[in-house]
């Protein structure tokens, strides 16, 4: 328990560190700004008034700095007593040991093993990377951008209008922005992009360390050549950050359930992993809570002896997390309102009707994306769920073996029953680590029949077999290529339509279309004279400009089908209307 504790203090340090940093120069008039933050939910702005009087903020600020205080003596009076130093050693002497064991695992492997290795690595680097430089930022990106990057700290930690701040991501973008204004796309990318690449090698090293180099290389082969993971390894958003924080969490409750050494290092990676995972999108709960069910399992299983004192550090882990997670989502709470993080609209309950209406295309919409062709893909996981439990059971399985598949199973059994329980929906990219864990399980399965029918046309019909798979995941790649050209396609078109409109006389832009609107506002961000922009008509002032997608017409807008407009430019994309009557008057610029 003196490890948890220490490990607790240092992150509560941590986080009142970090808030301290950003709040400490952050005056009210800076808050009252974020009342004044656009974000694009419809086809144009909306907004989110702030209800935090100066008096509540001073308080909110001198809460920060008692946390701080706290902390920080809390920190020193332990780091002062000889078993909280001893404590620290031991974990440092852990640590270096886990590097020695992972440097002796690199080592065994042979001349061919590294190679493949290599490769794999190297294409799992370049799909993402070829996406990265290819695709156009999503709606989803410019949010994040323009609503939370570009305004600052302040804003990303503690304006949350929407579910799409994943706060920690977008703070680890801020620092970008700095270094490189105005590439945005680098700025959104890059940390997803390198949290993929050490992310797939570290894990990558750490299975092979666990179980062994073929289910390893197997694992991270299907899930590294999978559409989702390519997406999001090459996507400014927090969901693949949030993988690796639960990577480092799986393979800690790994070390706690199944080995008797490094023991302190796994609680300490369990309780910075899962704050961390939380941070970066809060949807982490889902398989935190399945992990935490398993470290419960573990601990009922345990000798007598053992099992209360487990228990307890499980207990205390919880705290840990609990605590340093509502610390660093205080900003939130007290700016933007509990509420607004914890009544999540994506994950809102249905009636039964309606659940049962909705499940059968939810299923195959979310196994497409998850898994690749729906049937084949939902038949793989009802027979991995129904399989893997028959299997556990069976005699002569080695501890290991049985904890790392029960854990896998759990973590894809959770989601299934909170959806059915609660009567909801998950968002199939919030679910992007089943996809990981299922093909664990495959590779577990397809090892266990190397292992037991070492028959020659059994070991082929086996690699054949995740040979076809892998061959049908770099088809399926291939053919998203032209997908991502096209988007880039449009989203130039729109940037010279802007452009087009920058050199014509000044006047409001009028457009209703969300993705047109929503590109035009980003643009205005990084522009030092903004079009005057319009998502609604004005019966005072009428446009100079409309912007329609190609081939809308203007009769369903009744007050511009009353104008005499004119095409003035047009491309595959869009079409720019202009009133030739136009007089000169007062326009309200979006903030």
């Amino acid at each position: 328990m003196r490890l948890i504790l220490l490990v607790t203090v240092l992150g509560l340090l941590a986080a009142s560190a970090l808030l301290g940093l950003i709040y400490g120069p952050a005056g009210y008039a800076q808050i009252a700004e974020l009342s004044h933050i656009a974000y694009f939910e419809s086809a144009g702005p909306s907004y989110l008034p702030l209800d935090i009087s100066l008096a509540a903020y001073a308080q909110f600020r001198i809460g920060i700095l008692v946390a701080l205080a706290i902390s920080l003596v809390s920190t020193f009076f332990l780091l002062l007593r000889p078993s909280f130093q001893r404590e620290g050693k031991r974990l440092l002497q852990e640590l270096r040991r886990a590097l020695s064991a992972l440097s002796r695992t690199i080592a065994a492997l042979s001349a061919a093993e590294l190679w493949l290795a290599g490769l794999l690595l190297l294409a799992l680097v370049g799909a993402p990377l070829v996406q990265l430089l290819i695709d156009s930022l999503s709606p989803d990106e410019l949010l994040s951008y323009d609503a939370f990057v570009h305004q600052g700290p302040v804003a990303t930690t503690g304006f949350y209008p929407i579910p799409n701040n994943h706060v920690l991501y977008n703070l680890l973008c801020w620092p970008l922005k700095q270094v490189m204004p105005g590439h945005v796309r680098a700025i959104m990318r890059l940390p997803s992009f390198l949290m993929a690449t050490v992310g797939t090698a570290v894990s990558y090293l750490l299975l092979t360390y666990f179980r062994s180099f073929r289910v390893a290389t197997v694992v991270t082969a299907l899930f590294g050549l999978s559409e989702i993971t390519v997406t999001y390894a090459a996507s400014g958003r927090g969901y693949y950050l949030q993988f690796v924080c639960l990577e480092l969490a799986f393979f800690a409750v790994l070390t706690l359930v199944s080995r008797s050494r490094g023991r302190r290092l796994a609680w300490a990676a369990f309780i910075v992993g899962c704050p961390a995972g939380l941070y970066a999108v809060p949807t982490f709960a889902m398989p935190m809570l399945a992990l935490l069910l398993v470290l419960l399992a573990a601990g009922a299983t345990a000798p007598a002896r053992l099992r209360k004192p487990f228990l307890l550090q499980v207990g205390g882990a919880a705290l840990a997390i609990g605590l340093i997670s509502a610390l660093l989502y205080w900003p939130v709470g007290s700016l933007s309102g509990w509420s607004r993080l914890l009544e999540n609209r994506y994950l809102a309950s249905c009636s039964l009707a309606e659940f049962l209406h909705r499940e059968q295309s939810y299923l195959y919409e979310a196994a497409n994306l998850l898994y690749g062709p729906p049937r084949a893909a939902l038949l793989l996981w009802a027979g991995i769920m129904v399989v893997t439990p028959l299997m556990l059971v069976r005699p002569g399985l080695n501890s290991s073996t049985r904890w790392l598949a029960s854990t896998c199973w759990v973590l894809l059994a959770v989601p299934a029953a909170l959806m059915v329980v609660k009567q909801l929906f998950i968002p199939a990219r919030a679910l992007l680590f089943t996809t990981y864990f299922l093909y664990l399980l495959v590779a577990l399965a397809a090892d266990y029949g190397w292992r037991h029918w070492p028959r020659p046309w059994a070991t082929r019909a086996v690699a054949s077999t995740l040979a076809a798979v892998i061959l049908i995941k770099l088809f399926a790649l291939s053919k998203h290529l032209p997908v991502l050209l096209r988007s880039r396609e449009k989203t130039e078109s729109i940037a010279r339509a802007y452009q087009w409109l920058r050199r014509q006389p000044t006047g409001p832009v009028f457009t209703e279309d969300h993705y047109h609107g929503l590109l035009f506002y980003h643009f205005n961000l990084l522009e030092p004279t903004p079009l005057l922009l319009q998502y609604e008509h004005h019966p005072t002032t009428s446009p100079r400009y409309v912007v329609l997608p190609k081939g809308q017409p203007i009769n369903p807008i009744e007050w511009a089908a009353s104008l005499p407009l004119q095409v003035r430019y047009q491309d595959d994309i869009v079409t720019i209307y202009t009133s030739p009557n136009f007089k000169t008057t007062p326009a309200k610029l979006v903030p």
